[in-house]
């Protein structure tokens, strides 16, 4: 692994589990566990057959744009360890990492940031936002759109508008809403894995000795969440 010599990036790209849950550390521990018990991390829409189970599509009109498209992918964050700590208080304190290699080569990539206030023009009022807005509108609703047209539709949804992300600049961050500072990748429909794999973990320090006696074969780095709050 090649390892960067940036600062404000890291060599690793993590995984929050269950951000629903961060104020239930039991209970998240346990969708922790049972992440790394099946070696398998999917979005929360699939199955376990990763094959048959992603989704696309979209939903309109949608009040948050970032929601318009649904895709089944799983979302990771370029954050270096002591940068993490804002990150930390938005997801909960259980993360596992892996290499942006092994992460590419299962099809991760970044997230393409759109500025959703960045006009167009100087004297004008539409944003980029409103082309994002009028093209999905012009997709839910035609719906005579000719065969040859139909698979690059399919592409341009599953490879580019899946991987938008419209935010605020104007936000502060640790604003619920301010994704920029995560630096996002996706990787969609999910992928398997093995305990070898992982290069990190991030736990709460007082799930250690669970952890070690849940899995005694990971041999990774271990990292206590509460070093970086």
């Amino acid at each position: 692994m090649l390892k960067t010599k940036q600062r404000y990036i890291s060599n690793y790209l993590t995984h929050f589990v269950a951000k629903n849950l961060k104020k239930f550390e039991d209970r998240q521990y346990l969708v922790f566990k049972t992440i790394l018990d099946k070696g398998i991390l999917k979005a929360r829409n699939q199955s376990d057959d990763l094959l048959n189970s992603h989704s696309t599509g979209f939903v309109y009109p949608e009040d948050d744009i970032n929601n318009v498209f649904l895709s089944s992918v799983v979302c990771f964050a370029d954050i270096p360890l002591t940068e993490l700590s804002i990150h930390m208080e938005k997801y909960g304190k259980f993360g596992l990492s892996f290499t942006k290699d092994f992460l590419a080569k299962n099809g991760a990539s970044p997230v393409f940031y759109i500025s959703s206030e960045t006009l167009l023009s100087s004297n004008g009022t539409e944003n980029l936002k409103d082309v994002y807005n009028n093209m999905i509108y012009f997709f839910c609703t035609n719906k005579n759109v000719e065969e040859k047209y139909k698979s690059f539709f399919h592409d341009l949804h599953y490879y580019y508008f899946s991987f938008l992300k419209f935010w605020n600049f104007n936000l502060p961050d640790n604003h619920e809403d301010n994704y920029y500072f995560e630096r996002e990748w996706r990787l969609y429909s999910g992928f398997k894995f093995t305990i070898d794999d992982i290069s990190r973990i991030i736990i709460p320090k007082k799930f250690i000795k669970k952890f070690k006696e849940d899995f005694k074969n990971y041999s990774g780095e271990i990292i206590f969440a509460d070093s970086y709050l």
